[in-house]
Formats: structure tokens, C-alpha cells, sequence
């Protein structure tokens, strides 16, 4: 649900601003976290989709190998 919260504002500042907006950095803790590994895959993918977009960049942090 969140994720999708920053996917809809990622999408609000770029037509708001014509295409061009100040870079926008998400940083996700530990995203994996009481996942099943469906969903993990499925964060994955959208986190994978928001950071092809200009002005975009994903930070993600995890302890696992």
C-alpha cells in the first residue's frame, strides 16, 4: 500500500512540474521484511520500474546476503 503511495506521488510531481521535477530518492529499510517471497518479488519489480524514470533512485538496505 505505501508503495504504491510513492509510485502516485512520483507520478503527481512529474505532471505537476511539465515533466521536470527536483530528483526524488525513496530509501526502504529491510523491504524483504515479513514478505512472502511472491510479494518480494513483486516489491522488487515496482521499486525496479519507479527507478527507470528520470530523477528517480531507490536505496534499498538489507542484512540478508
Amino acid at each position: 500500500m505505501l508503495l504504491s503511495y510513492f509510485q502516485n506521488e512520483a507520478r503527481k510531481k512529474r505532471q505537476n512540474n511539465g515533466n521536470k521535477f527536483k530528483e526524488t530518492i525513496y530509501a526502504v529499510e529491510e523491504p524483504k521484511t515479513a514478505l512472502h517471497p511472491h510479494h518480494q518479488k513483486m516489491l522488487i519489480m515496482a521499486l525496479k520500474e519507479m527507478s527507470e524514470q528520470e530523477e528517480i533512485q531507490i536505496l534499498l538496505t538489507t542484512h540478508s546476503p
